[in-house]
């Protein structure tokens, strides 16, 4: 006998099946986090000038804007592109807008000093 276990995308985390846009959230949610989070499944809570990210929130208060509302789990505020998941990135993935081509540039350049897209890359 034999057993199969089907696993949603991105329950385990980064991926060699990851889109574009997972890996890009990824990078973003590694490099921003504190180190003993689980940023590459999540994503983090941070917010500068040029991006917003949230994880998917379990509070269940009805004025939570991300339990209940329609606040996104990433935001980059310069384009006002916005990324909604279900519990971790890549699940159940909305966007709304384009995605800047520079994104990942743009949002890394937000923290100068700080993780390179290359050091989050190794993080994956």
């Amino acid at each position: 006998m034999s057993i199969t276990v089907i696993t949603p995308r991105g329950m385990f985390g980064a991926s060699d099946q990851d889109e574009a846009l997972d890996t890009a959230m990824r990078l973003i949610a590694v490099a921003f986090a504190a180190p003993e989070e689980w940023a590459s499944k999540y994503g983090t809570d941070y917010e500068n000038d040029t991006f917003m990210m949230h994880r998917y929130c379990w509070c269940e208060r009805e004025e939570c804007p991300w339990c209940f509302g329609s606040a996104p789990n990433f935001l980059h505020k310069p384009s006002g592109f916005k990324v909604k998941w279900y519990k971790y990135i890549g699940r159940g993935m909305e966007t709304e807008g384009k995605p800047p081509p520079d994104l990942l540039e743009s949002v890394f350049a937000s923290n100068p000093g700080g993780t390179t897209i290359e050091q989050a890359a190794r993080l994956l």
